[in-house]
């Protein structure tokens, strides 16, 4: 079966790492990138476009979008593209590494991020543009809103809502039943055990 193009928005180090798991781990493959007023023509070999010349450069009926931008800002810039590609007709596509165990009956958003040894349980739900590394547990019946980043080692133990623009660092436990509320940072190796507002 072909694989169908992608373009990446982003040239910094997260547009490198989501190149190499679409190149080694998808069904996709990269065509090219797009950025705004980019100051050259390409990246890692390919294409560099000029957001405003997307739909010049790509067809939207054959070419899938995936916005690579991290959790700068609370994860906002990633959410003013994505919706600004989705307003403009672009299908967003979601990243997932086949070495992630997914239930069947979880559901994950657009433009969704879900690296190597990610455990997301039954009857979960992860929101749009949400980025999820290596090794996160997500625990049965949990609720991720939009937009979050999920750095590798989080354990959610079920049943947690997660606000959207939420970043929790490396290594964070969050007790089940605990809301974290949206716009929530939470530092490194911390344990949630009640919940916590923005």
């Amino acid at each position: 079966m072909p694989m169908k193009p992608l373009v990446i928005y982003g040239i910094g180090q997260l547009s490198e790492l989501v190149t190499f798991y679409v190149q080694n781990d998808s069904s996709h493959k990269v065509v090219g990138y797009v950025t705004e007023s980019p100051s050259a023509t390409g990246h890692l070999g390919l294409p560099l476009s000029d957001l405003k010349d997307l739909e010049l450069t790509y067809s939207q009926s054959e070419t899938d979008l995936f916005v690579a931008i991290s959790y700068h800002e609370q994860n906002k810039i990633r959410a003013r593209i994505c919706n600004s590609l989705r307003e403009r007709g672009w299908n967003l596509a979601s990243i997932v590494s086949r070495s992630a165990h997914i239930a069947s009956n979880a559901a994950i958003g657009d433009n969704t991020l879900v690296l190597e040894g990610a455990v997301i349980q039954p009857w979960s739900r992860i929101g749009d543009g949400t980025v999820i590394w290596s090794g996160v547990q997500i625990g049965h019946h949990s609720l991720i809103g939009r937009y979050v980043f999920l750095s590798a080692g989080v354990v959610l133990m079920g049943c947690n809502e997660i606000g959207d623009y939420c970043h929790l660092a490396g290594g964070v436990t969050v007790k089940d039943h605990v809301t974290v509320g949206s716009g929530a940072q939470i530092g490194p190796g911390s344990t949630v055990l009640e919940t916590v507002f923005e």
